[in-house]
């Protein structure tokens, strides 16, 4: 079993907590945005609560691909401003801890963060996962093959 140190546990348990906190109040900022932008549709077309909810379930993968980076940042800054502020970075200095072993745990969350927006960009958005109708793992590939027989065709060159 691998043994997570007690400096990486409590690093990844605030930022994630501030993370958390962020998400949560800028998703209910942008749904609250919609909702007054949309007030005059449910109140003249007598759209019920279950609808409205159904609406803003939809609408929050769309979000989320904008508001998951912006708070795993907004958490990562925001402890190391704290830690920063209540002297702890000078104390882990003085106690011989580098910024090295504070790595971990930032990277952890950044590419926890990275995979959650990826699941939720790709049912949104299937068609930005290709580019011009093949996948984009295979583009380079793709690429170089129409970039060989455009340099190395057989046709004779007219000017």
């Amino acid at each position: 079993m691998i043994r997570i140190p007690l400096l990486q546990r409590e690093l990844f348990r605030e930022m994630t907590q501030i993370a958390g906190i962020c998400l949560c109040g800028f998703l209910c900022l942008i749904l609250l945005g919609r909702l007054l932008q949309l007030r005059e549709l449910f109140l003249t077309q007598g759209v019920t609560l279950l609808d409205m909810g159904k609406l803003f379930v939809f609408l929050t993968p769309f979000f989320l691909i904008l508001l998951v980076p912006v708070s795993c940042m907004l958490g990562l800054f925001l402890t190391f401003l704290r830690m920063g502020a209540d002297r702890e970075l000078v104390s882990l200095r003085a106690g011989g801890i580098g910024a090295g072993a504070l790595l971990p745990a930032p990277l952890v969350l950044c590419l926890l963060g990275t995979g959650l927006t990826l699941w939720t960009s790709w049912p949104a958005f299937p068609g930005a996962w290709t580019i011009s109708g093949r996948p984009w793992w295979n583009w380079p590939s793709t690429r170089l093959q129409s970039m060989s027989s455009l340099v190395f065709s057989t046709r004779p060159f007219r000017a």
